[in-house]
């Protein structure tokens, strides 16, 4: 297809979207992924008929890495991601009731737990904090940096101190943030804080041992902890600790209770220092998709926890919800038969990725050849000389099989 086509192609495509130019990146990636298609589309028409579902994909996943690239640079919330757990919105009253009953009890029973009384004893002077005492709290450079010690040889209170943060400066070791801690003998401390992140909504995902199995969130930044709590804004939001320092003996306690109880490391920390109870959700789920690039294969899975007593419906409706919105709003529909058998043939006679990799003229040429093979063996169902279905018709059932693509942005639920 011409380049002035394409052009054409792409003005239709920002219509559609009601932006004014349909921008480099996605595009780029829509050449990409739909090769196979633009090289043999017969009209501009036609070809904006077959691409533009995945063009939208590829518009809003654009759109997605913008947002979360300027939330990181000016620490803004990330947005939400398929890759954490959540609970779904169609949790119906009973269910919802019944979960609080059981989180409450459990947050009785976890105020007795030793490990938590001492901590409230031993750094909060046995008292909870509010919201605002627990997010300056979680907030302060001198909590990640000094321990329960330095507090009590300088007459300070942990919960309640002040300091100032000089940040950009500089030694021979490189980058800090200067922070100076306002002592009860009108002296000043100074703290060099070399942490590479501040807190905030960032994440570290791990390194999955394997391609079936969820990713999490690193839970240490050598030489450093990660310590996450719930940010005001609504989101998970997190801080590096030093491992003896107040927050790192925080880090600590709340280790020990996600061994014990149910719970999300966020909420754990908040229990510990407000009290406030975790809610067990009945019901979760996490999405995961891995791969090799769109052109040759892509791999994704949902996840689901469900406790024993949950209606099996509820299950279905939950699940049918959410492979909808990965699916971008559609359904999934089974693969016709004939389609499964010409994927099966090109991957056995050429291979998707030794496809993908073939030049525009090398795939003409190899196109009547391909079509010439499947309609000797399949008679009832052959191409003839029409190489654009031909094209057509493995796009799709590549895309649905092989290489689909994911929607993991979501709404706050």
């Amino acid at each position: 297809m011409k380049a002035d086509e394409l052009e054409w192609v792409r003005k239709q495509l920002a219509k559609l979207l009601g932006i004014k130019r349909y921008p480099d990146e996605p595009w780029g990636t829509l050449l990409t992924n739909c090769g196979d298609l633009i090289n043999t589309a017969d009209t501009p028409q036609m070809l904006l008929e077959e691409v533009e579902t995945s063009a939208r994909l590829a518009h809003e996943n654009h759109e997605l890495g913008l947002r979360k690239g300027l939330a990181r640079r000016q620490g803004l919330p990330r947005e939400r991601s398929g890759g954490g757990k959540k609970a779904p919105a169609r949790l119906g009253k009973h269910e919802v009731e019944r979960s609080r009953i059981f989180s409450e009890c459990l947050a009785r029973q976890a105020a007795t737990f030793s490990g938590v009384k001492d901590f409230r004893v031993k750094y909060l002077d046995d008292e909870l904090l509010s919201s605002q005492q627990a997010r300056e709290l979680l907030a302060s450079p001198v909590a990640a940096h000094w321990p329960r010690m330095s507090f009590e040889v300088v007459g300070m209170s942990i919960v309640k101190h002040a300091y100032q943060v000089v940040e950009n400066m500089s030694d021979e070791r490189g980058p800090y943030s200067l922070v100076e801690v306002s002592l009860p003998s009108s002296k000043v401390a100074s703290i060099r804080d070399r942490r590479p992140l501040a807190p905030g909504p960032w994440e570290i995902p791990d390194k999955p041992e394997s391609a079936t199995k969820n990713r999490e969130q690193e839970r240490e930044l050598k030489p450093w902890k990660v310590l996450p709590f719930p940010g005001a804004d609504g989101y998970t939001h997190r801080v590096l600790v030093r491992p003896q320092s107040v927050l790192g003996k925080l880090h600590d306690e709340v280790s020990r209770l996600i061994q014990r109880y149910p719970w999300e490391e966020a909420q754990a920390t908040w229990f510990v220092l407000t009290g406030e109870t975790p809610w067990v959700a009945p019901l979760t789920w996490q999405f995961r998709a891995t791969g090799a690039g769109a052109d040759y294969w892509n791999y994704g899975f949902i996840t689901l926890k469900i406790e024993p007593w949950v209606p099996a419906d509820l299950v279905q409706q939950v699940y049918s919800d959410v492979q909808r919105r990965l699916r971008g709003g559609h359904r999934a529909r089974p693969v016709e038969a004939k389609s499964l058998e010409l994927l099966r043939f090109v991957n056995r006679e050429v291979g998707l990725a030794n496809l993908a990799a073939l030049p525009l003229k090398e795939r003409r040429r190899l196109a009547p050849k391909l079509v010439a093979v499947w309609d000797q063996q399949n008679p009832t169902e052959t191409y003839g000389s029409n190489t654009w279905r031909f094209w057509r018709d493995l796009h799709r059932v590549r895309r649905s099989v092989v290489s689909p693509a994911y929607q993991t942005h979501y709404d706050r639920e």
